[in-house]
C-alpha cells in the first residue's frame, strides 16, 4: 500500500455544530455522535442533517468539479466510497444589510475511531481535488486563454551603569491576555535574554547592563522561530525542512508566517516543526533534554503555567506520485484538433492512473508527531476529528504538554486547515476561513461565498484536561487573534466579508456561546462599515473597539454588556488607520498604524501614526494626541506583529522599532532617514513625547533587507532592522538579526554594550 506523504497544499473545509459525548483529547469516544444540530444566524435557523454513522463517510456535496455546486455529484467518473452526504438546509437569510442568504449547516466535528476512516476521507477528498483540477485543465483545452505545457496543476492557495542586583523594572512579552504567555522570538527573566534566532537558542547575560555578553549559543538545526521560558527550562520551536518524497506536482512552495492576517492565511509556512526542550539550569551550558518532531508548521502557541498548548498544521496530506498529464503543446493560441485530442486523452489516462494510486494509499499516522523514533499519539487514529462538510485533506494538530514533566503530550488531530488562534486561561479558539471559487467549494448552502468555522477547546494548566468542546460558524473571516475575545463565558468575534475595494464589503460582530457542543449565536451586529474592511480590533471587558478603513479611520465603540443585544454606541472618523490598539486603561487607547493621503475615491497609506483616544464616554470617543513619523515606506515590526510592541504601563514607557522614511507621500515612497528604536513617554496629560532614539542601521551594502529595499515595504509586510526590544530598569536592549545593542535610556545614542553573534552558529 502506498503511504500518504505530508506536504503543504491548502485545502478547504467547512463545519461546526452540535453533538454529545465529546471525549478528552487522547481518549477514545464513549459513544456515537448525536446527529443533526441547530444554530441560529440572526434569528433564522440553519438545520444540520444527519451524520453518517460510519467513519468511511462520503465527503458529500460536490465531490468533483463538473457537477453543480449545490448538489451531490460524481467524482469525475469515480464514485465516492461509503456513506451519504449530510443533508443540509439552504434556508435562512443573512444578517441585516447582507445580500446573500446564509444557511450553512452546522455539524459537529466527528470523532473518528479508526485509521480506515482517516484513510477513506483523505482518499476521497484527494480524489475530488484531483478531479477538479483535471476537469478544469480539460475544459481549458482549445481556449486561447490557456498558456503552458504539461498541465502542471495545483490546488489554489487561498507570514547609569548596571549594578549586580536584579533590575526592578523588566519588560515582558506583549500578551493579548494576562496570564496567557505567547511564544515569541525573545524572552527575558531580568537577568538573561533568551533568543530564538537563525538555527540556535542564544542566551545573553544581560545584567548588569555594562557587562552584557553572550553566555551560550546552542545549535538546534533548522530555523529557530519562537520560544517559551519557564524557570530552568526553555522550549524552542524550530522550523524544519519538510521532505518532498516521490515525483509529484502537488507540492507548493512554503509561504511566509502570517502575523497580521489582512492578506495572508493562518495556515503555517509549509515547514515541519521541532519542539526542543532545553535545560537552562546552567545558562552557560544549555542542554537539549527532549525533541518532539511534528509534521505540521507552527501556527500559534500559548503557555499557561508550565503547560504549553501548540497548534501546528499540515497544509495537506499528500499522496505521492500522482500523475500530471502532458498536454503535448506549448502555446497561448488555440491548439490544433490533433493536439487537443492528444491532450484530452492524456488527461483521461492520468485520471485513471491517479485513481489507482489514490485507492492504494494509506495514511501513516506515525509520521505526525515523534519523540525521537517513537510515535506520539494513538496509532489507531482515535485522536482524529473530522469536519464532515467541506473539501481538502489538511490536518491541524493541537498538542498540550507540561514543560516541567516527562509525560507524553495530549494530542488532537483535526482534518481541517489551520486558522487564527485566540486563547484565554481556560479556552482555545481557532477560526478557520473558507471561501468558494471554481476550484474550492462548500458542501452546504452556496448562498455565502465566505464564512469561518470556529472550534473551541478546553485548555489550562493540566494537559490531560485538554478537550474539544464544540464548534460554530460566522460570516466572513477574522483579521487576527485580536478579532476574538472570551468574556463572561461568551465569545465575541469580529469578521469581514469581502475585500476593499469591493463595494459590498462589510463587517460583522457576533456573540457566540457554547450550548451543549454547539457555539450558538446569541447576538450580532451586521452591516458594520459598508465598503470598508477591518484593520484592527480590541476588546476590553464589556466593550469592544473596531477600526475599519477605506479612506478614513472610523473608530467604532461597541457596547457588549448585553450578549444578546450588542450595539455600536460611538464612532470617530479621522485620517489613516490603526493596525494595533493597546489598552492603556479602561478609558484610554493607544493606537499604532498609518497616516493616509486622501485621493478622493481611495487613500494611500503614509507615515507611521501614533494616536491616543479618550473612550471614557463610549458614545463620544475623542482623539487626544497624535504623532506621525516619516512618510510612505516608514515601517515598524510592531505595525503588523504586536509582539514587537513594548510598553511598560507603570512607567508610561513605549519602545518601538522603526525605519523612518522622509520625503514621500501621495503614493511615492520616501528615503530612509533613521533605522533603530524610538523611545517615547506616553502620558494622559502631556501626550506622546519622544525621549530619544537608538540607531541600528541597515546592514552595510544590503539593499534588499527583509521584503525589499529600505522604504519599499508594503503596509502589511511591515518590518524593521530591530525586531524586538527589552527594557531592564533604565537600559534599552535592541535586538536585530545578529546583535543586541544596549543603551541607557537617559543617554540614548551612546552604546553601553554591543553583543554580537555570528551569522552561523555552532555548539
Amino acid at each position: 500500500m502506498r503511504a500518504m506523504n505530508l506536504s503543504l497544499v491548502l485545502g478547504l473545509t467547512a463545519i461546526a455544530g452540535c453533538s454529545s459525548g465529546n471525549p478528552a483529547i487522547g481518549q477514545s469516544p464513549t459513544g456515537t455522535q448525536a446527529s443533526g444540530g441547530r444554530a441560529s444566524w440572526t434569528g433564522k435557523i440553519a438545520t444540520g442533517g444527519a451524520q453518517p454513522s460510519s467513519d468511511t463517510t462520503s465527503t458529500g456535496g460536490t465531490d468533483a468539479a463538473g457537477g453543480t455546486s449545490a448538489e451531490p455529484a460524481a467524482t469525475g467518473g469515480t464514485n465516492a466510497a461509503g456513506g451519504t452526504s449530510p443533508a443540509v438546509s439552504t434556508g435562512g437569510t443573512g444578517p441585516a444589510g447582507s445580500t446573500d442568504p446564509v444557511g450553512l449547516a452546522l455539524i459537529t466535528l466527528k470523532h473518528l475511531t479508526s485509521c480506515d476512516g482517516v484513510n477513506q476521507i483523505v482518499r476521497e477528498r484527494t480524489r475530488a481535488a484531483m478531479n477538479a483540477n483535471l476537469d478544469a485543465l480539460d475544459k481549458s483545452i482549445g481556449s486561447s486563454t490557456y498558456c503552458g505545457s504539461g498541465g502542471g496543476f495545483t490546488i489554489d492557495m487561498a507570514t547609569p551603569s548596571g549594578t549586580t542586583t536584579a533590575p526592578t523594572s523588566v519588560s515582558q512579552t506583549n500578551n493579548q491576555v494576562i496570564g496567557v504567555d505567547e511564544a515569541d522570538l525573545v524572552k527575558t527573566d531580568g537577568q538573561y535574554i533568551y533568543w530564538a534566532q537563525n538555527s540556535s537558542l542564544r542566551i545573553v547575560s544581560a545584567w548588569p547592563a555594562d557587562q552584557s555578553h553572550a553566555a551560550a549559543t546552542l545549535a538546534l538545526g533548522g530555523t529557530a522561530k519562537k520560544l517559551f521560558v519557564d524557570g530552568n527550562r526553555a522550549l524552542v520551536y524550530v522550523s524544519m525542512s519538510r521532505a518532498n518524497t516521490g515525483s509529484t506536482s502537488w507540492y507548493t512552495s512554503p509561504v511566509t508566517d502570517c502575523t497580521y492576517g489582512y492578506d495572508c492565511d493562518f495556515s503555517g509556512d509549509g515547514t515541519a516543526t521541532d519542539m526542543v526542550l532545553v535545560d537552562i539550569t546552567d545558562r552557560n551550558a544549555p542542554q537539549v533534554i527532549r525533541r518532539l518532531s511534528l509534521t505540521g508548521a507552527l501556527i500559534a502557541a500559548r503557555r499557561i503555567g508550565s503547560t504549553v498548548h501548540t497548534v501546528v498544521s499540515v497544509g495537506q496530506t499528500q499522496i505521492p506520485n500522482l500523475i500530471t498529464p502532458d498536454l503535448g503543446y506549448w502555446s497561448c493560441s488555440v491548439p490544433t484538433a490533433e493536439q487537443a485530442a492528444t491532450a484530452h486523452a492524456n488527461i483521461a489516462t492520468a485520471r485513471a492512473q491517479n485513481n489507482g494510486i489514490i485507492d492504494a494509499a494509506e495514511f501513516d499516522v506515525g509520521t505526525l508527531i515523534r519523540d525521537g523514533n517513537r510515535p506520539i499519539g494513538s496509532l489507531d487514529c482515535s485522536e482524529f476529528f473530522q469536519e464532515l462538510a467541506g473539501d481538502g485533506t489538511a490536518i491541524t494538530t493541537l498538542l498540550s504538554m507540561d514543560m516541567q514533566k516527562s509525560a507524553d503530550p495530549s494530542v488532537a488531530n483535526i482534518l481541517s486547515r489551520g486558522g487564527a488562534v485566540y486563547a484565554s486561561a481556560n479556552s482555545l479558539y481557532m477560526s478557520v476561513s473558507h471561501q468558494r471559487d471554481n476550484m474550492q467549494y462548500w458542501y452546504a448552502d452556496q448562498g455565502s461565498a465566505e464564512a469561518s468555522t470556529v472550534h473551541k477547546f478546553k485548555i489550562g494548566q493540566d494537559p490531560a484536561q485538554t478537550a474539544y468542546l464544540g464548534s460554530g460558524i460566522v460570516p466572513g473571516r477574522v483579521l487576527n487573534q485580536f478579532s476574538m475575545d472570551e468574556y463572561a463565558g461568551v465569545l465575541r468575534i469580529a469578521t469581514t466579508t469581502g475585500h476593499v475595494p469591493d463595494p459590498n464589503v462589510t463587517s460583522t460582530l457576533s456573540v457566540l456561546k457554547l450550548e451543549g457542543s454547539s457555539l450558538n449565536l446569541l447576538g450580532q451586529i451586521a452591516g458594520i462599515a459598508q465598503n470598508e474592511d477591518i484593520r484592527s480590533v480590541r476588546f476590553d471587558a464589556d466593550r469592544g473597539y473596531l477600526v475599519s478603513f477605506k479612506k478614513t479611520d472610523p473608530l467604532f465603540v461597541l457596547d457588549l454588556s448585553k450578549a444578546d443585544a450588542p450595539a455600536i454606541v460611538g464612532e470617530l472618523k479621522i485620517p489613516g488607520f490603526s493596525t494595533y490598539m493597546h489598552l492603556l486603561d479602561s478609558g484610554h487607547l493607544l493606537a499604532l498604524g498609518y497616516e493616509a493621503d486622501d485621493q478622493g475615491t481611495f487613500a494611500w497609506f503614509n507615515g507611521i501614526q501614533l494616536q491616543m483616544f479618550d473612550v471614557t464616554s463610549p458614545t463620544a470617543p475623542a482623539l487626544m494626541f497624535k504623532k506621525v513619523y516619516g512618510t510612505r515606506g516608514s515601517s515598524s515590526s510592531a505595525l503588523t506583529d504586536h509582539l514587537g510592541f513594548t510598553y511598560l504601563s507603570d512607567r508610561g514607557l513605549l519602545t518601538l522599532p522603526m525605519s523612518i522614511c522622509d520625503g514621500g507621500g501621495n503614493g511615492q515612497y520616501g528615503k530612509l532617514s533613521f533605522s533603530g528604536v524610538v523611545a517615547l513617554n506616553i502620558s494622559l496629560t502631556t501626550g506622546i513625547n519622544e525621549l530619544g532614539r537608538l540607531e541600528e542601521p541597515y546592514p552595510a551594502g544590503n539593499s534588499t533587507f527583509y521584503y525589499g529595499a529600505a522604504c519599499q515595504d508594503w503596509w502589511t509586510n511591515s518590518s524593521s532592522v530591530v525586531s524586538r526590544t527589552v527594557v531592564l530598569d533604565q537600559f534599552l536592549y535592541a535586538i536585530s538579526a545578529n546583535r543586541v545593542r544596549v543603551q541607557n535610556l537617559t543617554q540614548l545614542g551612546t552604546d553601553v554594550k554591543l553583543v554580537d553573534f555570528p551569522t552561523t552558529t555552532t555548539n
